[in-house]
């Protein structure tokens, strides 16, 4: 499996304050906060699920779901500065499940190891 990286933004601290505020009125039940850490944060969510389903339109589905549990359980979220490293164990441990199950369906063929 191909490892995904996390970047930070590289433009400064100001980008920092806005980012932890934006999840701190995002925990508080600001809507408009979390839609905006979606806007900034989606597309990464999509090339970390797809690098381990392979598959565009699962990746998508992978996406939704873990933006959803993300939302769900935002409040549990104690370090604010972990924030992208948190997102991305939601959508890896959701693109996972998501990949086992399609296995498990026999909808895409299993690795074949040669020796």
């Amino acid at each position: 499996m191909k490892e995904i990286g996390i970047r930070q933004s590289s433009t400064g601290d100001q980008d920092v304050d806005e980012s932890t505020t934006l999840i701190e009125r995002a925990q508080q039940g600001d809507h408009d906060a979390f839609s905006e850490l979606v806007r900034r944060h989606r597309s990464n969510a999509h090339a970390w699920a797809l690098g381990i389903t392979q598959d565009s339109f699962m990746a998508e589905d992978v996406v939704q779901d873990a933006l959803l549990k993300a939302f769900m359980h935002l409040g549990t979220l104690v370090d604010v500065s972990r924030f992208l490293q948190w997102l991305h164990t939601i959508v890896r441990n959701q693109a996972m499940m998501s990949s086992d199950a399609v296995d498990l369906m026999g909808k895409r063929d299993p690795l074949l190891v040669v020796s």
